[in-house]
């Protein structure tokens, strides 16, 4: 038996189940936006992307939230059109940044 990986799966339209996101929201009107509010751990943002990678987001919106850093290849496997951050403290994005615009 072969197991194929969810990114060569199709794509699906919509959000995910709301569990799989948690504790982000997925709202599909009027465009599929993904919120994430108030996270302190950049492992739990990890875990949304990759239970959502079989899902396009035309939105994400990071807010509210205290991060170390913003891995860069985070959004690998997962399509953002636009990605809003509202962050209070994020020690290490410019490097996530740089790696990520390597890539």
């Amino acid at each position: 038996m072969t197991t194929v990986g969810a990114s060569k799966l199709p794509k699906r339209e919509g959000c995910p189940e709301s569990i799989d996101v948690r504790p982000c929201t997925c709202y599909s009107s009027p465009a599929t936006t993904l919120v994430c509010q108030n996270i302190d751990d950049s492992d739990i943002l990890r875990s949304v992307f990759l239970n959502s990678e079989r899902y396009t987001f035309k939105e994400v919106h990071i807010e509210y939230s205290t991060l170390q850093y913003l891995p860069y290849d985070m959004f690998e496997k997962m399509p953002v059109k636009s990605l809003h951050l509202k962050i209070q403290r994020l020690c290490n994005f410019l490097t996530s940044l740089q790696n990520f615009l390597k890539h």
